[in-house]
């Protein structure tokens, strides 16, 4: 991996600099000449950008745009004996540190490349002004990608921790943001007066950035410098959006936080608790987890509750971040019973209502936030966003279908035919019989071009037995998939906001509010709202078809997402800001 520095040029480079070699009497006054002019005007023309080792070496982010979808990538180069040498990170997939086979530096011109798993990659682009931009290649894949240089590519918790918190733009216009886990443990904001959120990206310790959308880093819409006073402490931020003035933002609404370390039968579990810096008690909003191995840093929402007085919770789920237990084999109602231990945690805390601790769960969290409230009455309130009331085999065949129309390419005859499979595996697992005529009927749909939008393809690959009481990976599915909230709503008494999307492709939320009304009647339970926000998709952003492709694009959440939570909240608590 070698590169050609541009102090050392070849014929080739000189002729395209325009520099010929001189040899005879004339060479000397051809140098004497030159030399005079570049003192004489050396200071009027700039240099163009060669890709020299102090201009290459270091640390680069950004992404490569294939038209309808984004990659993150990043970059480091170091200066060795030999030429440049690098490595790469593809944050999305958890692969860091990835060997370059080459990186070639002719002038301007920058040449990477990287053995994938889909084959022989390419970076071919040019560098100017600490950015390199140009076109990505992969056997059929192509996109335009750019690099901007940045001091560090890796998140820095610890400085993103500091610069946690809300920020005064306006008289009614504030900028919550803190580092989240779901994005590469940066920095997420959200603007209270224009609902806009997105990432922030660090240029340096103090400048950051953002792209025009959540998911779409370039061109730089907005810049972000945190300022600090004499003694080292943040004081605020200089918001400038393109094209405007600079916004001076004054940081308020102080806070404080505790490590927290609870218990659940022999499973430890670990969280932060934010709490505004006023006197308590505090009202408190414990999070529950959405899918997956969900863990801190929580984002912008720790610090917009916060900031209306309010505590919030954050935990790290059972098997992620620094909390014992398994998450993958743990039923819903192991997940609850989680959610019930931090709640109780928070109760004997002295900064802490005991009387006001709600919970507020998303997606996932849909389930198991109503079946911890079903079996306390100590939750004083209950908020769930983008839930299902489907039973989970069923939301299942769900998403798959709208994953299928969200390609726009199958046949109504392709869904169904997609959604019996899976509905047959569905079946299987639930019963623990049928596993032959399943595994005949994968084999004879594996070469149908829907199969892999079925859910199925991974069953073959499972060591046997198949058996979802004896095989512990099967029956740990089997628990996950065997629960119907439909009961559950029928037990929950305290206060409930449940906000769905019009257009969410993970929930069916038509389906979904009757089913929960109808439970919280049967409850005999007066004090409820549900509502479909227009336009939301699963995230309760503003979108406009709800499928996951648009949405890197977005912008901001719909109104009455935030809002219409803190607007619910206080009729429910007394907050003390």
């Amino acid at each position: 991996m070698t590169a050609t520095a541009p102090f050392n040029l070849s014929r080739r480079e000189r002729q395209t600099m325009g520099v010929r070699p001189m040899s005879g009497p004339g060479a000397m006054k051809h140098r004497l000449f030159t030399l005079a002019l570049t003192l004489l005007f050396g200071g009027l023309l700039a240099p163009p950008s060669y890709a020299t080792p102090m201009a290459l070496q270091g640390d680069w982010i950004g992404q490569i745009d294939y038209g309808k979808e984004w990659q993150r990538i990043n970059f480091h180069f170091t200066t060795e004996k030999e030429g440049f040498k690098g490595t790469l990170d593809l944050p999305q997939q958890g692969r860091n540190g990835l060997p370059l086979n080459k990186i070639v530096a002719d002038g301007s011109h920058l040449l990477i490349e990287w053995q994938g798993r889909s084959g022989l990659a390419t970076y071919d682009g040019q560098i100017k002004d600490g950015v390199i931009a140009g076109e990505f290649k992969q056997g059929a894949s192509k996109g335009a990608f750019r690099l901007v240089h940045v001091v560090k590519a890796s998140a820095d918790l610890k400085l993103y921790g500091e610069y946690a918190g809300s920020y005064q733009l306006g008289p009614d216009r504030f900028v919550d943001l803190a580092p989240f886990a779901e994005d590469e443990d940066r920095p997420i904001f959200f603007d209270s007066k224009t609902r806009r959120t997105g990432v922030l990206y660090a240029l340096s310790e103090t400048e950051f950035f953002t792209g025009p959308s959540y998911g779409v880093m370039f061109p730089m819409e907005t810049r972000v410098t945190f300022v600090r006073n004499k003694q080292g402490e943040v004081t605020g931020l200089k918001w400038q959006e393109s094209g405007a003035r600079i916004i001076q933002a004054k940081r308020v609404s102080p806070y404080r936080q505790e490590e927290i370390t609870f218990h659940n039968g022999d499973v430890t579990l670990r969280g932060t608790l934010t709490m505004p810096a006023t006197k308590g008690p505090h009202p408190a909003l414990v999070l529950v987890h959405g899918s997956g191995p969900e863990r801190r840093p929580g984002g912008h929402w720790t610090h917009y509750f916060s900031r209306h007085g309010i505590a919030y919770f954050y935990f790290d789920k059972r098997g992620a971040g620094a909390s014992t237990g398994d998450w993958n084999n743990a039923r819903l109602e192991d997940l609850a019973g989680d959610v019930l231990a931090a709640v109780q945690t928070l109760r004997d805390h002295k900064n802490i209502n005991p009387h006001q601790i709600g919970l507020i769960g998303h997606s996932n969290g849909g389930w198991v936030a109503p079946l911890a409230a079903s079996r306390s009455k100590e939750i004083a309130f209950l908020i769930v966003k983008s839930g299902s009331a489907l039973p989970v085999y069923e939301n299942i065949v769900y998403e798959l279908e709208m994953d299928m129309r969200a390609a726009g390419n199958f046949a109504e005859t392709e869904i169904a035919q997609a959604k019996a499979l899976r509905q047959q595996l569905n079946q299987t697992l639930l019963a623990n019989t049928g596993w032959e005529p399943l595994m005949s009927a994968l084999e004879k749909a594996k070469s149908e071009r829907w199969y892999g939008y079925a859910r199925v393809q991974w069953l073959p690959y499972v060591s046997p037995p198949f058996d979802s009481v004896s095989n512990d990976f099967l029956s740990g599915l089997r628990k996950q998939i065997d629960f119907d909230p439909a009961s559950t709503w029928e037990k929950v008494q305290c206060p409930v906001l449940v906000l769905l999307g019009e257009l969410d492709a993970n929930v069916p939320s038509k389906a979904s509010a009757p089913i929960m009304e109808r439970g919280l009647k049967q409850s005999d339970n007066h004090d409820y709202t549900i509502r479909i926000l227009p336009k939301a998709n699963h995230g309760l952003f503003e979108a406009q078809t709800g499928y996951s492709a648009e949405s890197p694009r977005l912008t901001k959440y719909v109104p009455g997402y935030l809002d219409g939570i803190m607007a619910w909240v206080r009729k429910h608590i007394e907050a003390k800001i």
